[in-house]
């Protein structure tokens, strides 16, 4: 299958047209031939012999048109795809990581807005997609399509055809402004047998439409305004700045301040004291003061004037609604109350007196000084060096192999990509992620806020995540939640604007110079219930509740509101709008900006509110998004910018519902005939139920700490206040397992299925080919889950919510803004977990909230300009115990031996062995030293067992466990070696029934026992004791002498096995009180 799949790729053609090749009669070539005319085309655009930018596509070909792009990975109940299977559950317990399915990933990328649809098309029921007079078409770009292989890269056209619309006008945005990047008018004449490769033509973007600047929907009318105001009156968020702060924007100091003694010391005491109080401080600066007279320490107030002088980092402080109905915000600037609720915006008894203080304000923490004070110092600016440094490996790799071999980070998706390379990122920008969300601050009082940050993509995803590195945005209080998202937003995205128009001035402390940069907005992300705020999108409840706005339209029940993402029709089906025909859930169209815009457009023009609804039903879309006020050469197009949230889909909403229909806790339709009699899944009640939760309980000591928190037992804990990182370890680690024998197989097979497509996809790194063996997994469980739970009935609809449909585009996500682990939400919710537990002053804790965000964006600043202030504890060893740095991310811990002892026989023939094979059979010079440092762990009830590792050895993955490290002395420097006793082979039949993610073994014993690099270790693993009803075991606490056979276990990754990149695994800090779709 690979070498069929290589075959197709050294097949394709590229249009490349340098000098070389045209004077060979040769223009279209193999790809890895236009990647080495690279730089003679370069040339070629210098002398004057090339356009600027050249329409270079793959050759089209003659097929039946696609009028969508779509996901065309099939279903692997096609028949096509079980010798691929095959070979991934060979190779791994879920997909090979070495992308032996598959060449490669091709890392040609797409246009962000590619679209074959045309404006003006109609579609059913009469709408007319874009106003009278527009010209809506998709541009082009010089770097070529991956086509083949199954799975078109975003933006590429299914039929392989050009993507430029038979209008051959250019691009349009809603913002007005051309893209950044435009490309030549014109006909490739050079083309034998493609009529119509047409190339755009760039024009002034006074040509491209704009939106209106009024409506008579009061919801789209005020949306517009907010959207106006950030186009045409960013200046005025320089305004709200001081004087100082707004100076140094673009006058940056261009030398650290110099500390002295007593005002180091006096942070030190400020920073050491960041959880407790004034008075604290106060007490330990007096003591220092008797004890040394002479010292002069600041007070707390004058230390915290210093950090804010030193940092930069400024708050801006808005009005607002008493209720958190609005802020008094662009066009709501000049309202003296509030028009939701009618609360005076001032209070009454100053006003009475002619003096107006605001009676609620909030906090928005302007993200340029926080940027800058990233550069004050050398390791600083070196840790924002990353992006820029990973681009240029990107393209060096490109040009050596023609492919990017795996997606590691957000800069290897498709969508970033295609935007550096046509220009609209420069290496200079600070590439952004905002992330937002909402938290109930005490469980039992009214105490709803809103926290929104942003995330440094400039930074490498070791760093990126932890608190240190994460940019404060703002703090918008409750106790209610918003009624008007986009006036809070409002202030912090101004500054964003005025800063992308302007551009900020950074002092680089490495390099000594300074430089223009410029935020760019990569992505926006939000949970279900935040996401219909900032992207314009109605709910999850709506009839087109995607927000990647893909556009299949939902089902409802008769007479009920509620929408659910249905594929097949139910029988007796007839609710009027929600007819439509079966559709295959692998086969979704993508994303497409053209046809948001159509949408918006469409919307827009509404001319009553019945219209309106009505619109607002057939589009999804309820106001145009806020983001269309930033420009769009300063950020991703929409709705490419909103992405699911793997965290609350995959880890809360799936888990929820999964669970809930194997206890059958959920709804059961009687009215509409529906029965639990009939519901042969549920398996979790009774007995099997708390012998269930005892299992999951008792597993806990088998699962190493670097999982974090290991799940509770669900029959006692699931409805009050289970974790995500509980669910994930649960339901994707051990159900798998645990249902093995319970839960009739053709469920059971189903969910293993949806177990290793999730898997994937929240690997922080992948192969295309894991990509599409996910989507394969997830779109037949997707497919299976409706024709085994849901059955066509109209009693089971509610069965399917959207997070059903939301897990569908996560492979195909993946591949486009890549790992959706680096995009989660995990980092917010984690800082709102950190932000709450420092609250100090529950009295007036959203003020107190604000204060510890304030600090917090400070003293951030403050440690990338001083580095040696940041003396935070290191997570793997105290500064008394010795470690051993073995590169690559390897150390070599304590506890050790403390005296010498004699290893066993076994144990040196494995030794000796792999030392002979390591020396071609010659050892004499070898000075072994196991003893001094060899490793144990304290067996007792408390301590989890962390000596079982996942390794690989070659192209071959086992389980092992290790007995000890230890380290020898060769001609070649010290080798670092472990002793491991390999696990069995896995049971053949049970992975391969399992999709790949059940894999049962037995334990080598000390005949099995190998030695292997500490390198090859891929991560902690559990092997957890492995009982299924009328399944071949031996219980784990039966000795072999009495039975004459080993136990099983099953083995246990832990997901998103570099979640530790995420500022540790404490899953407390995450608050999981949203409500599951």
């Amino acid at each position: 299958m690979a070498s069929q799949q290589n075959n197709t790729l050294n097949e394709e053609t590229w249009l490349c047209g340098c000098s070389k090749c045209k004077k060979k009669g040769k223009s279209w070539r193999k790809r890895t031939t236009w990647y080495r005319h690279q730089s003679q085309r370069d040339a070629d655009v210098r002398n004057g012999l090339l356009p600027a930018r050249s329409s270079l596509t793959k050759r089209a070909r003659e097929e039946e048109p696609c009028d969508e792009q779509r996901n065309t990975r099939p279903r692997s109940d096609s028949g096509t795809r079980e010798e691929d299977r095959d070979t991934a559950q060979s190779m791994d317990a879920v997909v090979p990581e070495d992308g032996v399915l598959s060449g490669g990933i091709t890392a040609n990328t797409h246009v962000g807005n590619n679209c074959t649809g045309v404006g003006g098309s109609s579609e059913t029921g009469g709408r007319e997609h874009g106003a009278a007079g527009e010209q809506i078409i998709v541009s082009t770009h010089s770097e070529p399509e991956q086509t083949s292989g199954g799975l078109p890269r975003s933006g590429a056209s299914t039929d392989g055809t050009n993507l430029a619309s038979e209008r051959g006008n250019p691009p349009q945005e809603l913002d007005g402004s051309a893209d950044s990047d435009p490309v030549v008018g014109g006909t490739d004449t050079d083309v034998a047998g493609s009529p119509g490769l047409n190339r755009a033509t760039a024009v002034d973007g006074a040509d491209m439409p704009s939106l209106p600047e009024s409506s008579r929907i009061p919801v789209i009318d005020t949306a517009l305004k907010f959207i106006h105001d950030l186009r045409s009156n960013s200046s005025a968020a320089g305004d709200k700045l001081d004087g100082n702060t707004r100076w140094r924007l673009q006058h940056p100091l261009t030398e650290v301040p110099t500390l002295t003694p007593d005002e180091r010391l006096s942070i030190r005491l400020f920073l050491a004291d960041t959880d407790g109080s004034e008075k604290i401080y106060n007490e330990t600066c007096a003591a220092i003061r008797e004890r040394y007279p002479a010292c002069e320490l600041l007070s707390h107030h004058l230390v915290k004037k210093k950090v804010a002088e030193l940092s930069g980092v400024v708050s801006i402080l808005e009005d607002m609604c008493p209720n958190s109905c609005i802020a008094y915000t662009g066009p709501f600037s000049t309202l003296d109350e509030c028009p939701h609720c009618g609360e005076a915006r001032y209070d009454p008894t100053l006003a009475a007196k002619g003096k107006k203080k605001a009676r609620q304000q909030f906090n928005t923490f302007p993200v340029g000084p926080q940027i800058q004070a990233r550069y004050r110092s050398p390791s600083g600016a070196d840790d924002m060096q990353y992006r820029r440094n990973v681009m240029v490996d990107i393209l060096e790799e490109l040009r050596t192999t023609g492919q990017l071999e795996s997606i590691d980070d957000i800069p290897y998706g498709s969508d970033f990509w295609d935007a550096y390379q046509r220009g609209k990122i420069s290496p200079d920008d600070t590439c952004l992620v905002f992330s937002m969300d909402g938290a109930q601050l005490f469980e039992h009082k009214a105490s709803n806020c809103w926290i929104y940050i942003w995330i440094l993509v400039d930074v490498a995803p070791d760093k990126r995540y932890k608190k240190k590195y994460v940019l404060m945005g703002a703090i918008i209080p409750g106790p209610n939640k918003p009624k008007n998202a986009e006036s809070y937003l409002f202030t912090g995205l101004q500054h964003v604007v005025f800063l992308q128009n302007e551009g900020m001035m950074i002092w680089d402390a490495r390099q000594k110079k300074c430089f223009r940069s410029r935020p760019w907005i990569v992505l926006v992300e939000a949970d279900a219930v935040g996401a219909p705020d900032l992207t314009g999108y109605v709910g999850h409840h709506g009839k087109k509740g995607c927000r990647n706005g893909c556009g299949p339209k939902g089902r409802r029940k008769p007479g009920a509101p509620h929408y659910y993402a249905v594929c097949r029709k139910p029988d007796g089906y007839n609710e009027r709008g929600c007819e439509d025909d079966d559709y295959d859930p692998s086969d979704l169209p993508r994303p497409c900006p053209q046809h948001y815009r159509d949408d918006i457009h469409y919307l827009l023009a509404s001319t009553s509110n019945t219209n309106y609804e009505a619109r607002r039903l057939e589009t999804g879309l309820s106001k145009p998004s806020i983001f269309l006020g930033i420009p769009s050469s300063g950020r991703l197009p929409i709705p490419l910018l909103f992405r699911g949230d793997i965290m609350h889909a995959c880890g809360i909403n799936i888990t929820d519902l999964l669970q809930r229909l194997l206890r059958g806790t959920i709804d059961c339709d009687t009215k509409n005939g529906d029965s639990k009699t009939s519901w042969d899944w549920v398996v979790l009640v009774g007995d099997v139920w708390r012998t269930h939760g005892e299992q999951v309980a008792a597993a806990r000591k088998h699962l190493p700490g670097s999982f974090g928190r290991p799940p509770r037992n669900p029959a006692e804990k699931v409805s009050s206040g289970y974790k995500c990182w509980e669910f994930l370890h649960w339901i994707y680690g051990m159900l798998p397992a645990m249902l093995h024998g319970i839960l009739p197989e053709r469920y059971w097979k189903s969910f293993c299925k949806l177990v290793a497509g999730i898997r994937i996809v929240f690997q922080r790194q992948a192969t295309r080919a894991q990509c599409e063996y996910a989507h394969r997994m997830i779109s037949d469980f997707v497919y299976e889950f409706e024709k085994l739970y849901v059955q066509r009935k109209i009693s089971r609809m509610h069965f399917l919510p959207q997070c059903l449909h939301a897990i569908l585009h996560d492979p195909t996500d993946y591949e486009q803004i890549g790992p959706l682990i680096c995009s989660s939400q995990f980092t917010m919710e984690r800082t709102i977990g950190d932000l709450g537990a420092e609250i100090r002053q529950p009295s007036n804790a959203f003020a107190n909230l604000a204060q510890r965000a304030l600090r917090r964006a400070q003293v951030n600043g403050l440690k990338a300009m001083f580095p040696d202030l940041d003396r935070g504890p290191t997570k793997q060893s105290s500064s008394n115990v010795p470690v051993c740095d073995l590169g690559k991310g390897y150390s070599l811990l304590h506890p050790r031996e403390d005296r010498p002892r004699c290893t066993r026989p076994c144990e040196a023939r494995a030794i000796l062995q792999h030392l002979r094979s390591a020396t071609n059979g010659v050892h004499e010079h070898l000075d072994t030293d196991v003893d001094d440092l060899a490793w144990k762990e304290i067996p007792n009830d408390v301590t989890r067992i962390s000596r079982n590792v996942k390794f690989k050895t070659g192209s071959q993955v086992s389980y092992g466990e290790v007995l000890y490290y230890f380290q020898v002395n060769t001609d070649k420097g010290r080798k670092s070696l472990a002793l491991v006793s390999q696990y069995e082979a896995p049971d053949r039949t049970l992975l391969s029934a399992s999709s790949g993610v059940l894999w049962v073994c037995r334990k080598g014993g000390d005949d099995a026992l190998t030695v292997i690099n500490v390198t090859d270790i891929i991560q902690c693993s559990a092997l957890i004791p492995f009982t299924s009803p009328g399944y071949d075991t031996v219980p784990a606490s039966t000795s072999t002498a009495t039975t004459g056979a080993m136990p099983r276990y099953f083995a246990m990754d832990k997901i998103g096995a570099e979640m530790t990149l995420f500022d540790g695994d404490n899953d407390d800090a995450i608050d999981d009180d949203d409500v599951p779709d």
